[in-house]
């Protein structure tokens, strides 16, 4: 659990015009800046959301940055404790080029008054960055109360992983531009779509005090691929609190909030195609292996491509503009009617990209209706489903 001091209580009207110097290990720094620098926007109407908060108390050193929706928070310990408490803000980018410049293995010394923050690695190396003073850093903070979560890293990770690239991208419908999160029955259930495909995966979760009602949260894309990349590094268990407008996750070694989007998503449950359908055991190598090759021709305008389910056989085929044609077929586990859909490539390959299982389970319906696919065989994850719409070529 990373140990974050909230300098709003401690008030921050200990930040005062002497410098505070601080001690800190190059290597230890640059990987908190790392973690935290996704969020750091470049904003030329609020300076400060260009900025990093550096808020120190004792032996702890608090990195935070913040495009005032997500806010990331990465805490480590400095080689010297400081008497009192302060804090400032300094450019996100230029902190983090300055650290990666330095030597490894230097120790670096900060010299931090509210304008100017001097930076020592060497006798012959320092830099000197503007600072603002951090009265007006936007934070989060969670001020009700809400229930709360523990999942697994591991689960954490294949849950993300398996549904997060079917978010949306700047949709106008804003609430498909996330991923809606599900507690119920220590069950947490992700689902993502932008329209033309669906994901959905199941975790288990500890409740933490006393079960409560169903909870749902939509988190925007941008706190999701934050989250994806660092809980694949951290360690230990996921801790989510969720709130009527928030949620947060906390791990051991960073701190991840973010505001809620709102609306309602829509009802996917719906989407999915019916069990009993007609299935096709496909070899998932072979079918990625076809695509790839598929989509040298496919890439062009539509980006489309045909599949065509025949007595044993798959058929994958792609066109383009210029009547130039890629054609293999291979033997798959198929005896129903001949059934050809076409479909977007890019999204089939999405789908492929994150099964793991040594075959693919289609359940087919009608060549206009969508698609349900599912891990089969060895290797791969029972709880997640995932539906395709097909195309008109």
């Amino acid at each position: 659990m990373v140990d974050v001091f909230d300098f709003a209580e401690a008030q921050e009207s200990t930040v005062v015009e002497q410098a505070f110097d601080i001690l800190v290990e190059r290597g230890a720094l640059l990987t908190a800046l790392k973690k935290v620098s996704g969020v750091v926007e470049n904003s030329q109407i609020l300076q400060i959301l260009s900025h990093i908060k550096l808020q120190v108390q004792g032996e702890t050193l608090t990195v935070t940055a913040t495009d005032s929706e997500v806010e990331l928070v990465s805490t480590i310990r400095m080689l010297e404790p400081v008497e009192g408490s302060f804090a400032i803000t300094v450019p996100g980018k230029k902190l983090l080029d300055v650290c990666r410049t330095l030597p490894e293995g230097a120790s670096i010394a900060f010299s931090c008054s509210r304008s100017w923050v001097k930076i020592r690695a060497t006798d012959s190396i320092e830099f000197t960055l503007s600072a603002l003073p951090s009265e007006g850093f936007p934070l989060i903070r969670l001020q009700e109360s809400g229930q709360e979560f523990v999942v697994s890293k591991t689960d954490g990770v294949a849950l993300l992983q398996n549904a997060a690239f079917a978010m949306a991208h700047n949709d106008v419908r804003h609430f498909l531009n996330g991923m809606l999160f599900t507690f119920a029955d220590n069950t947490l259930k992700a689902t993502a779509t932008d329209g033309h495909r669906l994901a959905i995966d199941f975790a288990s979760v500890q409740v933490e005090g006393q079960a409560g009602a169903p909870v749902s949260a939509i988190v925007p894309r941008k706190a999701i691929l934050e989250l994806v990349k660092l809980i694949d590094a951290s360690e230990g268990d996921l801790r989510i609190t969720v709130t009527d407008q928030h949620i947060r996750v906390d791990a051991e070694t960073f701190v991840l909030s973010t505001r809620l989007l709102e609306g309602a998503y829509p009802d996917c449950e719906r989407l999915i195609p019916d069990y009993d359908g007609t299935k096709a055991i496909v070899s998932r190598v072979l079918f990625k292996q076809a695509l790839s090759r598929a989509a040298v021709l496919a890439k062009e305008k539509y980006h489309g491509v045909r599949l065509s389910f025949l007595s044993g056989e798959l058929r994958v085929s792609s066109t383009n503009a210029d009547n130039e044609k890629a054609e293999e077929a291979f033997p798959i586990d198929y005896d129903g009617e001949d059934i050809i859909m076409a479909f977007n490539i890019g999204y089939l390959l999405d789908v492929v990209n994150v099964i793991t299982s040594t075959d693919i389970d289609f359940v087919l319906s009608d060549p206009q209706k969508c698609v349900l696919l599912k891990s089969y065989g060895e290797g791969g994850s029972e709880n997640a489903l995932y539906v395709v719409m097909p195309m008109t070529l």
